[in-house]
């Protein structure tokens, strides 16, 4: 496996993610799944875009999330069409984006 999204790039995503969801998440509430490399099974996490994120993580329920450690990120975009200031591996399907930090 090899990384494509960087520390820096996570955090550009989540900025990008929440300037142009912010409506979105009034509207139709949040429905966030985040899969780390360590579990076999995606978790889901309720106001991701409200976390406090830091240089290298962001806050989970049971602890950091490590950047460095996402394997992807799916979050409810319904009609609003993602477009992020880097290149970014992801894929869009019936109202959700899936944001991947590695590829399988």
């Amino acid at each position: 496996m090899t990384s494509c999204a960087s520390d820096s790039k996570w955090r550009r995503i989540f900025s990008d993610l929440h300037a142009q969801l912010e409506d979105q998440k009034k509207h139709s509430g949040s429905h966030t799944l985040v899969k780390v490399l360590k579990s076999n099974e995606p978790f889901e996490y309720r106001d991701l875009l409200a976390s406090c994120f830091e240089e290298t993580c962001f806050d989970g329920m049971s602890g950091p999330i490590y950047y460095r450690e996402i394997e992807w990120i799916e979050v409810r975009t319904g009609e609003v069409i993602l477009e992020f200031g880097c290149e970014v591996d992801f894929e869009m399907n019936d109202g959700l984006a899936r944001i991947y930090g590695y590829r399988t």
